[in-house]
């Protein structure tokens, strides 16, 4: 009895086609999965809640933000000016506001515990507890105490130099910064440090021992060294 057997090509078209279905299964999932994949589902306001709280830069410890819930939604607010930007959801710790093109990156302890968020991917605001906001009050100084601090400020980085112009203003002082023409309010909350009336912009100033006015320290870090006229 003669036995005919399949011819062998067959045989390898049959199994090229079941490899193939095969690894067609497993690299593209079911449509449902990936939809679940892709969306991501809005967190509540008690989980929202556990970002709230107050957090200081790691570059000046004096100048802080807030985080809280709002209509549903993360608000932050800059307690310099009291400016507010809320963000939306883009993953379990990320937000955005596309307004500003505005990224919030938040990060957690071994324990589960916010501890710091990233602004713009550069900026980093440690969580602290138990702050209680400092509302800064303004001072009455005489008009001669106020005009001791007039005049140009000029600090050098790397062999260039920049100048400031101090000018009097009533009770307040208008800084004048003489490459853009950009001007700030401070007002005195002592007889030596000045805030930012609209915008964070502090002021420390220094005198000799004579008691003139040498120097001005600004946002904690820069020193001004006064022109002598």
């Amino acid at each position: 009895m003669i036995t005919r057997s399949r011819p062998s090509h067959i045989k390898s078209d049959k199994f090229i086609f079941v490899l193939a279905f095969l690894i067609a299964a497993h690299f593209y999932p079911a449509p449902v999965r990936a939809e679940n994949i892709n969306n991501e589902v809005p967190l509540s306001v008690h989980q929202l809640s556990e970002f709230e709280g107050y957090y200081h830069s790691d570059m000046d410890s004096n100048l802080y933000l807030q985080i809280m819930v709002k209509n549903d939604k993360l608000v932050l607010k800059q307690l310099w000016d009291n400016r507010e930007i809320t963000f939306e959801q883009k993953s379990a710790l990320s937000f955005y506001n596309d307004q500003e093109s505005f990224p919030l990156t938040f990060s957690k302890d071994s324990k589960g515990e916010i501890t710091q968020v990233l602004a713009f991917e550069r900026d980093t605001w440690i969580k602290v507890k138990g702050y209680k906001p400092v509302q800064k009050k303004e001072i009455a100084l005489s008009p001669e105490k106020m005009q001791a601090f007039a005049g140009r400020y000029r600090m050098s980085d790397g062999g260039q130099e920049a100048f400031l112009q101090f000018t009097v203003n009533g009770n307040s002082l208008e800084v004048r910064e003489l490459w853009s023409d950009n001007v700030f309010t401070i007002v005195p909350e002592s007889e030596l440090v000045f805030f930012g009336k609209n915008k964070y912009y502090p002021v420390q100033f220094s005198k000799d021992k004579d008691g003139n006015i040498t120097q001005a320290l600004i946002f904690n870090k820069d020193t001004w060294v006064k022109v002598k006229d």
